[in-house]
């Protein structure tokens, strides 16, 4: 996307901030808005044959509760900023205010 911006091959593009923040930091692109989606980050797909050879529905159960415990476990961790920071290369305020303005849902939906 930035180097169709930067060839003139696009006018503008919709990019998930955490992604093109580091380019916006470079001055590569400039950030005019933000906006928050109406739609999951993440969801969980799998084959029909998940579901009738890895135990089921309850095999699935049992990955989500993994999964969610995880995510409970990172949201209550008070190095999550510091972790984020150092693993996308963002500034230690941007990380802190990316996932300040994160919404999770660490529940089971199935």
């Amino acid at each position: 996307a930035a180097a169709a911006l930067q060839q003139g091959r696009a006018d503008g593009v919709l990019w998930e901030i955490g992604s093109a923040q580091q380019l916006v930091d470079r001055g590569e692109l400039v950030m005019l808005s933000e906006c928050s989606p109406q739609w999951p980050s993440f969801v969980l797909a799998v084959r029909n044959e998940m579901l009738t050879t890895y135990d089921g529905v309850d095999g699935v159960r049992n990955l989500l509760d993994t999964m969610n415990a995880a995510c409970q476990k990172f949201q209550e961790w008070p190095g999550r900023q510091n972790l984020v920071s150092q693993k996308y290369g963002y500034r230690l305020c941007d990380a802190r205010r990316r996932l300040a303005d994160m919404s999770w849902s660490c529940q089971n939906v199935l």
